[in-house]
């Protein structure tokens, strides 16, 4: 149960943890003591890899148990840049030394998606802030690294 604190891992025991459609289940409060737990049991230099649905995805919003989308920044304040990017950095204890992210559009039959991810890839706050938005993003997907 992802709800009960602490994990059963030895501090510092782990190398990489794979969180494919796990966060958006995890109330608000949760998703930041599973951030936390992670952290702790991550070997330093360790990764957390994350697959969330984008808020613009039907997938975010379609099932009843998501408790919210993310966006290209979502896990900013888990990340130390060296300077504080908002009020909420305060509320987090540890922070990982560096973050890489992208947003991932679905493949399928829409073949525009293979020209439309690279793109919106370079310029992913360009995309969240405008109406481009407008064209379904299927995921974001980060690496933590402590």
């Amino acid at each position: 149960d992802l709800k009960i604190f602490p994990y059963p891992f030895i501090e510092g025991s782990v190398d990489l943890i794979l969180a494919n459609a796990v966060l958006e289940h995890l109330s608000i409060d949760n998703q930041k003591l599973f951030l936390g737990e992670c952290w702790r049991i991550l070997k330093k230099d360790g990764v957390l890899e994350i697959r969330v649905p984008h808020y613009t995805s039907p997938h975010s919003v379609n099932n009843i148990e998501h408790v919210k989308g993310f966006s290209y920044r979502t896990f900013d304040a888990y990340v130390d840049f060296g300077v504080q990017h908002s009020q909420e950095d305060y509320m987090v204890e540890h922070k990982f030394s560096s973050i890489k992210r992208k947003l991932v559009f679905g493949k399928g039959i829409n073949l525009l998606n293979y020209l439309i991810e690279p793109l919106v890839n370079k310029f992913p706050d360009a995309y969240e802030q405008s109406v481009l938005s407008a064209w379904v993003c299927e995921g974001v997907h980060v690496w933590l690294t402590k």
